[in-house]
This record gives C-alpha cells, structure tokens and sequence, in this order.
C-alpha cells in the first residue's frame, strides 16, 4: 500500500456483497439439500451436486475470510504507521 493511502471501506464492501452474491445461493443449495436429505427424500443427482457445490461453498468462504483479513492488516498498518505507534 503507498504510504498515506488509507485502506477503502468502500472496497471491502463491494467485495463482500460479491462473496455474498456467490455464497448465498450456494448455501441455499446446500440448506435444502440437508433439509430433503433428513426428511427422507433422498436423490441421488441432489446429493451430486451437493458434493461438487460444498467445496466451492467452502472456497468462497475462505477467500471471504483472506480478504477480511488482509483489509484487516492493511488498516491496522495504515492506523499504526500514521500515529507512529506500534500494535
């Protein structure tokens, strides 16, 4: 980050409203699957694609969880090297 420029709230905004247009769909997905699968209504194909969209449920949230944490270090670097204090 260039020294003076402080991290965007703007930026973690729209990158959390598109993990959050990617995520939720996947976990309504997943959600009504568990929810058939417990009721007894077991589908194969369901089950399927449930196996392929769990681990890019996971991805999403884990790339979520990244950028939350680096916007998280840039601030407090911004917020540390700014006031001259560290921590």
């Amino acid at each position: 980050m260039r020294p003076g420029v402080k991290p965007g709230t703007g930026r973690l905004a729209v990158g959390l409203a598109v993990y959050l247009v990617l995520a939720v769909p996947l976990f309504a997905y997943l959600w009504s699957t568990l929810n058939e699968l417990l009721a007894g209504d077991i589908r194969p194909v369901r089950l399927g694609i449930a196996v392929v969209v769990l681990p890019l449920f996971i991805a999403v949230l884990y790339l979520m969880v990244r950028s939350i944490h680096r916007w998280e270090a840039r601030r407090q670097a911004a917020v540390s090297g700014g006031s001259g204090e560290g921590g």
